[in-house]
């Protein structure tokens, strides 16, 4: 992986690489893949990582989708990671879904972890299409980070995905034009979901606890984990900003906070481990 070395004049527009998808390479198998990214060589045989041929900012973006696995269907994965000389405050970028499913799981995600000088993870943040469909132009979307508590991250790591969950082979994501913002720079994008809930400790055991900002009411906690069961905690189960979640089994959950309305806060990803 190349390191970056850009200038602190730089940073005052973009505080770390941005990736355009423009930048392709062939691999050992002569698969197309993008450059600074890594993928899985099954992903790119069944050809559900490719250039997309039409880009947001470009002439090429990042296809992202899903094959027959056997017996089942599967979503892609690509992943970078690099080191970071200034602390971002969002990540924006630009993307299409086509989502045949009705669950909540299944769809595109993009999450991004901050790790300090030991290697040890700070804080990670998630952002997913939810229950989007369909929309064959580009949508702008962002993630919001919590400068104050990736303060000393010196490494970020970037995974894409499409989760499918019981869904066809004709379900995928684009990404293109993805750039990091430091506090003052200008991100002229919709805001999907926000990072004002953070959810603690992770990897959880019995009890998971949130802190929220911006005064934040929250009514409802969704947690769904990745075979797709779902618990519901509703503000009336609360205690202290804690929900107790010692029926649920060790793995990986999707944790979705809404406010009033149904309208949709905040997502992160938990790792249950007892």
């Amino acid at each position: 992986m190349t390191l970056l070395l850009l200038s602190i004049g730089v940073f005052a527009q973009d505080p770390i690489k941005n990736f355009s998808f423009e930048n392709w390479t062939t691999n050992a198998n002569n698969k197309a893949v993008p450059v600074d990214w890594d993928t899985f060589d099954e992903d790119l045989d069944a050809n559900a990582v490719r250039k997309h041929t039409s880009g947001s900012q470009g002439s090429s973006a990042l296809y992202i989708g899903s094959y027959n696995d056997g017996a089942d269907v599967v979503g892609a994965d690509v992943y970078t990671e690099d080191n970071l000389t200034s602390v971002p405050a969002s990540l924006s970028f630009d993307y299409i879904i086509q989502n045949n499913n009705n669950s909540i799981i299944n769809g595109l995600i993009i999450e991004v972890y901050f790790y300090d000088i030991n290697d040890d993870l700070i804080e990670d943040y998630v952002w997913n299409s939810e229950m989007l469909k369909n929309n064959p132009a580009f949508k702008s979307g962002v993630l919001n980070f919590n400068p104050s508590v990736i303060a000393n991250a010196k490494r970020y790591e970037i995974d894409i995905y499409y989760l499918n969950f019981g869904g066809t082979t004709s379900e995928y994501g684009v990404i293109d034009n993805l750039k990091f913002r430091n506090t003052g720079g200008n991100v002229s994008v919709q805001e999907t979901a926000n990072s004002t809930i953070n959810f603690y400790p992770n990897p959880a055991t019995n009890a998971l606890h949130f802190t929220t900002s911006n005064n934040e009411t929250i009514d409802k906690i969704l947690v769904t984990a990745v075979d797709g069961r779902q618990s519901t905690f509703s503000s009336n189960t609360f205690t202290n900003n804690t929900i107790d979640i010692s029926e649920l089994a060790n793995g990986v959950y999707f944790i979705s906070a809404y406010g009033t309305n149904g309208r949709l806060i905040n997502n992160q990803k938990v790792l249950i481990n007892k």
